[in-house]
């Protein structure tokens, strides 16, 4: 009875040693939205992450009579789903250097991603 007991001990230990994976900075739940008004939140949120924070300015300036981009207004419903999706593009688009250094530490190991 004791090896199991100590066994038991020994995988209790492990399990508190083992961390949470960090959280998906890439994954962004959709809302319900036609596809027309989806493509283009999408797109300009791309544009967005690659173009800045200038690009956003000039273009809820021009476009700020368009219903199509009220998503661009901190007030609409999809604002928040709008700079979910730029976040995560940047993400992409310009990974951190620590992100970089994690995927070549895989590719060199790749038992670590385990």
């Amino acid at each position: 009875m004791a090896p199991k007991q100590n066994r038991s001990k020994e995988q209790r230990r492990r399990l508190e040693q083992i961390k949470p994976p960090p959280a998906d900075q890439y994954t962004v739940e959709n809302p319900t939205i036609n596809v027309i008004d989806m493509d283009i939140l999408k797109t300009t949120a791309l544009f967005v992450a690659k173009n800045g924070q200038k690009f956003l300015n000039s273009l809820s300036e021009k476009e700020a009579k368009n219903s199509t981009f009220d998503f661009l207004k901190p007030t609409h419903i999809y604002f928040g789903y709008f700079t979910s999706l730029v976040d995560a593009y940047s993400h992409c688009i310009v990974p951190k250097t620590e992100e970089l250094k994690k995927l070549e530490n895989y590719v060199t190991n790749p038992f670590q991603i385990l």
